[in-house]
């Protein structure tokens, strides 16, 4: 059965003033740049939004009010028809105090429904500006964030995994050397085992895909451009 390797544990520190995050860097001062170009276009784009969620709310309130007064004046018209039909004896009934309190509230609610009506072309248009910009500045923050990725794999490639390597590549070394001293002996089988053993090692020896690490770091980079993958015991 394969050997099965144990991938390290691996951690993204990101907290200021930590030795173990990125230097900013050309490609982290881009993402840097990016990151907040990105949050301003959000802020206007959710600013842009807001006579839509008015209009919205203020047609919604409308809906209730006259749900409300078209219940209340379903009683009093009945009492007033039966007062007209029973031939106008008595006082004339009156409407709910009520009605008369929703009925202002409504036209207030109108008038100011009226008035955000007015610039909804304007608004919509400045609404889908915003969109497109927040888009692009999405995109310009995608693009700059892949390279940051590259950077991150770049120093843990030369700071990580170099070092795993000349570890690995020197025990196969020793090996080798052995192999090699066996033959300068005539003992060309038994060097020619110790080499097979070298074959099968490296053919026995797996390690399966972690992806992790790389996707907390592409996480991270999200807000973070200093962010960088490290490895732990």
């Amino acid at each position: 059965m394969p050997a099965t390797a144990t991938p390290a544990t691996a951690t993204i520190h990101s907290l200021p003033g930590d030795g173990s995050r990125a230097v900013l860097n050309q490609t982290r001062e881009r993402l840097a740049r990016a990151i907040a170009a990105l949050a301003d276009e959000v802020e206007t784009y959710e600013k842009s939004m807001r006579p839509a969620q008015r209009l919205g709310q203020l047609s919604a309130d409308l809906a209730n009010l006259d749900r409300e007064i078209a219940e209340l004046q379903g009683p009093y018209q009945t009492e007033l028809a039966h007062w007209i039909a029973g031939g106008e004896v008595g006082e004339r009934p009156a409407p709910s105090l009520r009605i008369a309190t929703l009925e202002a509230r409504r036209r207030l609610l109108a008038s100011d429904a009226e008035a955000v009506e007015r610039i909804r072309g304007e608004a919509e248009q400045a609404h889908q500006r915003a969109a497109t910009r927040v888009r692009e500045r999405q995109a310009e923050r995608d693009e700059a964030l892949a390279w940051a990725a590259v950077d991150a794999a770049a120093a843990f490639a030369a700071q990580v995994w170099a070092a795993q390597l000349q570890q690995a590549l020197g025990s196969q070394a020793i090996l080798a050397a052995m192999a090699g001293l066996l033959s300068q002996r005539g003992a060309d089988q038994a060097a020619d085992q110790v080499r097979e053993l070298i074959k099968m090692t490296r053919h026995n020896t797996t390690c399966p895909a972690n992806p992790t690490p790389g996707r907390k770091l592409l996480d991270d980079l999200v807000v973070d451009a200093r962010a960088l993958l490290e490895v732990t015991p």
